[in-house]
Order: C-alpha cells, then structure tokens, then sequence
C-alpha cells in the first residue's frame, strides 16, 4: 500500500486480515492533511466505526503491519480456495477469498496443479527472511500449470484455454536493465506468492507477458514446477559444460535437477554433495555421476578422493553451489581447478568469510544466479525438456497430496525426506457415501468409491502410494482404498471388493469410532493414518492394505475433535478440538520403531 509524504497525503489500509466471502469489502480512509484545512473523505463500503477509527489514528506511526499488504482488485461476491498466510505466525490457513480481477493486459488462470518450493517452506516456518518480507495477508505459492480462462482486452498471442505456466518475477518494464533486455535483473521485481497473491489457489491473476505457453509433449507435472527448474537451468547453463567435470554442493530439488541438466547437455562428470542420503540418491536417479555425504568427516579430503576415483587430476572445472552452506562454499573453493567456473545460488543464512586466495590467485569467474533469464531460459529449458530432460527428472517428484492436505506436504519438506512434492484436486466426497476419484490431466472422472453409509466427510491420500485412500464417514467407519486393480488371493481374503466404472477396488472398514469421523491424516512416510472423530478420540492405524492394526487410542478432549495434524519428525501428532483445546500427543517409541519394522500389535489408550 503506497504511504506519500509530499504534502502530507496518507493512503491506509485499516483492516490486517483477508476478508473472508460475504464479509463487507476492504475498507480505506484517504486523509489529506493541508496547510489550512483538512479534507477526510469516506470511501464507499467504508462504515463509520472505520472512519472513527482513522480519525484516531497517528498518522506520523508507522502502519500496525510491518509490510503494508499490495493491491490486488477482486471480484466482489466470488468465492475460491486459498492458502493463505492470515497470520505472522508459523503455518497457513485453507480459506475461501474473492476470484482475482483481471485488467486489460492481464490473463486469468485456473490452476491444476502446483509444487510446493523452498521459499514456500520458509513462509509456512516463518524464519526471519519471511518475517521480514511477506506482508500478510498473502495468497502464496508460485510454482504451478493451468489454462487460460479469461484475458484483459489488450492482451495479444494467447487463447482461452491454452495450457500455460508463467514467470514468477514480474518486472517493471522501465528500468535500465529492462529496457536492455535484463528483466531478471530489475531492481523493482515483485514476486509472485511473495509480493503478490499466488498460485495456491484456484486463480491467478498474471500479467500476460509473464504467461509461457507449454508445449503439448511437457506433462503438467513437470509444468508445475518449471519456475524452480529454471533456477537450475539459469545456473548450469550461465556455462560451457561440454566435456567438464562439475561440482554441485546441495542436493535439494534444484540441485538435483541441475545435475540432470549438466549430464543431459554433455558435461563428463557430475559429483552431488549433501549431508542427506535421501536428496542424494534422488541425485543418482537423476544422472549424477557420484552422490557425496560429506557430513562426519573433512568435506574437501572426501571430495579429493572422489577426485582420485574419478581419474581426474586438475580439480573441477564448474562448481554451482546451491546449499548456501559455508562449509559447502570452502570445500568447492579448494577443488576448483585454476580458471573455473562459479555460479552462486544457494542463499547463506547470514554472511561469513571466505578465503580469497582461491578467488584471486586461481583466477575464478564467479557468477549470481537471480531466477531465470527472460524469457530466454523459459524456451531452453521447454526444449530440453522435449529432448528427453522430461524423464531425467521425474524422479524428483516423490510425494503428491490433494490441497486439503497441504500440512502433510510441508512437513514432508521440512523432514528432508522429499523432493518436489506436488499439490492436486484429484478426490472428493459427497452426501450420498460415495467418494469421486479424478484425472487431474484430463479432467475426466476415473472412478467413484461406493461403501460408506451417509456422507463421506475426509478423504486422505498416502503421500508414498497415491493409489491408497483413506476415507471417513458419518457412519463412524474409516476405509482403506486401494485403486489398483489386484486379483483375488488368499491375503485379502478378508477384504470387502467390489467392481466399480470398470476398476477392481479393496477396502478394509476400520472400526472403533464411536462418532462420525472429522479428519484422516496420513504421515509422511505413509506409515501411519491417524483419524479423529465426534467420539473425542485419537486412533492411530497402521494403514496396511493386508493387515490394518490399531496402533493407539489418545483422549483428553472434552468435545469433538475437528482436526489432526503430524510433526514433522511424524513422531507425535496434534488436535484441535471443539472444547477450544489443542493437545499434542507423543507416539510411544517403541511403537514407532515397530511401525516401521511392520510388527505393531495391540492397542494403548492415554489421558493427558
């Protein structure tokens, strides 16, 4: 919100929330302080208690929120699904808020899938970077693919319908560096899901000359998060790779994918280094040459072996450092071979030395890596892509969740065992006990989910196997669904099967709940579904699709419980209740560590 201190004149913004649908609109105050008199004009929808309460205002006092919110116009009495950062506190909320308006050189996007970044990560924590750059509240999410559904009346080259990803950092257009073609460098950039309202949502509202049309042969889930795959093509293509033996320090999703660039373009050797085993064997399956764990020991003698292994002799001859680690940082600076090159996009928590003898006396170029050239890296990265870089990286896609689920998916990210996790609308439930499975591509219906009795209230799927549901019911039941079509066998002899639109499906009922069941959470791992319940009960299954067992049984709550979620070390678990009590549960680690051997059994019951 623009703050003008020429004259005086002050635009202020009274209400720090999203207005939710239904509720009166924004409401703001223009007061114009002159030399003699004092006009105060009231903007329609403005109601009186909000004029008193800028009457009383200090306008000299910096604004109650840190970040005053950007200007986003609505459509008034719409409605959409939106995370949202309502808070400045750790987490976000799923709530409705008004459609996006567009302009005239705007285009309008209706969202069908998104990937979950870092920076979104670091919104949802709330670290300091977020606490000092996010005004709140904020649409977030900037990683995603969609189709055009509406365009402003100046906009040129797209069609209703088109499939489309876009660029995240929306430029200026005036400045020295965008007037000479350098709009990744605008000192004015606003970034979306940051600055602006984003992508998780079902809208998005985007200046048409950010939209990228997708190729027909690019899937929408490697469309989804091209934004972060162009960080990794601006990086690895700022250099000559052919026949050069590469260096990368952090195995986070663009790490990883970077190495598949280098190998895909022709470098010779790609060595991958981490501290996690997980990240670093996703960075095999994506082509890297060797993947280093170089925690518990010196980092730089681990390299120079891996060196030796290698037969090369002369040191690395580019190093793209992603981790923003210093350790990371010396370790690279010692192998580098004299003349090499440097590109920097890790970002340090904070500042820290360097030994400038290896910058200096071996000659490096070392480069910073700001998000994607425009739109130069968009058209390289969509053509390697159709080359074959498609398959490459599939592999950095290991989890997928429908949005309800969004808690799960940031705690997979934050456990460090997950690489690009992707975010759909594929399952809903309804009235009639019945569960709607969908292809989130075609948009077509796959199957319909038949057994509960009354209305299906929570669906969950396993993040590790998204052919596993979890449903809940009215009827005091949790299911277990598996979409795969298996043939009869004495191990699932047990099982409730049915046919349903042409697809074999095996359930179990689990019961116990003695009311309807609220919400099913699956842990990140898959390994664990918890559901709560009107019965003001806490049960926890081992989710087994050949031997489903009640792990335990937690009450405290005075009321119905309305919600679970899981840490994100999927150890213990937290619930909300209708009471107004939150409680946070432990899981016994014994138990936990039989989960996992798959030799649980029995059942225990605990009272806070």
């Amino acid at each position: 919100m623009p703050i003008l201190r020429s004259g005086v004149m002050r635009f202020a913004r009274l209400p720090t929330r999203m207005p939710l649908v239904g509720e009166p609109r924004q409401r703001f105050v223009l007061v114009i302080h002159g030399s003699l008199t004092s006009l105060r004009c009231q903007v329609r929808g403005c109601s009186a208690e909000a004029s008193a309460q800028a009457e009383k205002q200090d306008f000299g006092a910096p604004l109650l929120s840190p970040i005053p919110p950007p200007i986003q116009p609505v459509l008034w009495g719409t409605s959409m699904k939106a995370l949202v950062k309502t808070e400045r506190s750790g987490g976000l909320t799923l709530t409705d808020v008004p459609k996006p308006a567009i302009g005239p050189n705007d285009v309008l996007i209706e969202i069908s899938k998104t990937a979950i970044c870092g920076t979104d990560v670091h919104i949802y924590d709330w670290n300091d970077w977020a606490k000092r750059t996010i005004p709140t509240p904020m649409v977030v999410g900037h990683e995603y693919c969609g189709t055009i559904k509406e365009m402003g009346s100046e906009v040129t080259g797209l069609e209703i319908g088109q499939r489309v990803t876009g660029e995240g950092h929306i430029t200026c257009g005036f400045c020295r560096n965008c007037r000479a073609g350098r709009r990744h460098l605008c000192r004015e950039t606003v970034g979306v899901g940051v600055n602006r309202p984003g992508a998780f949502a079902e809208y998005l509202c985007l200046p048409s000359i950010n939209v990228f049309k997708l190729s027909d042969n690019v899937s929408d889930d490697i469309a989804s998060f091209m934004d972060a795959l162009g960080n990794a093509t601006h990086t690895a293509l700022s250099f000559n790779l052919v026949g050069e033996d590469v260096l990368i320090t952090g195995a986070g999703p663009i790490g990883v994918m970077a190495a598949a660039i280098c190998r895909h373009v022709g470098a010779r050797h790609v060595v991958v280094t981490d501290i996690n085993d997980y990240r670093l064997n996703l960075a095999v399956k994506c082509g890297a040459t060797k993947a280093l764990n170089v925690s518990g020991g010196d980092a730089t003698e681990k390299l120079r072996k891996v060196m030796k292994e290698l037969n090369m002799t002369e040191g690395f001859d580019v190093g793209l450092e992603m981790s923003g680690v210093p350790s990371a940082v010396h370790s690279m600076l010692e192998t580098l071979n004299v003349g090499a090159h440097v590109g920097l996009l890790g970002i340090p928590s904070q500042p820290f030395p360097i030994n400038w003898d290896h910058v200096v006396f071996k000659g490096l170029v070392i480069k910073g890596i700001y998000g994607r050239e425009m739109f130069e890296t968009w058209y390289k990265m969509q053509s390697m892509l159709v080359g074959g870089l498609q398959e490459k990286i599939m592999p950095v896609i290991t989890h997928r969740y429908d949005v309800d689920q969004f808690d799960e998916g940031f705690s997979a990210m934050l456990s460090g065992q997950a690489g690009k996790i992707e975010s759909r609308m594929l399952v809903s439930c309804g009235a009639e006990g019945s569960v709607a499975v969908w292809d989130a591509d075609s948009g077509n219906l796959d199957c319909r989910l038949m057994g509960h009795i009354g209305t299906v209230t929570t669906v969950a799927v396993c993040p590790t196997n998204s052919e596993l549901l979890a449903t809940g019911g009215e009827d005091h039941t949790v299911r277990l669904w598996d979409l795969r079509d298996i043939e009869p066998s004495s191990q699932l002899a047990r099982m409730s099967r049915e046919k349903v639109m042409g697809i074999n499906l095996a359930h179990f009922t689990l019961k116990g709940h003695e009311g309807g069941i609220s919400r099913v959470r699956f842990t990140g791992d898959g390994q664990l579904l918890a559901s709560v319940s009107k019965d003001c009960a806490v049960r926890i299954w081992i989710p087994s699709l050949f031997n489903p067992l009640l792990l335990a049984k937690f009450i405290a709550h005075e009321a119905w419980i309305r919600d679970v979620s899981w840490s994100p070390d999927q150890k213990s678990l937290f619930t909300a209740g209708s009471d107004g009590m939150v409680f946070a549960w432990e899981v016994p680690s014994k138990y936990h560590a039989q989960v996992h051997k798959g030799r649980a059994t029995g059942s225990r019951k605990y009272k806070a």
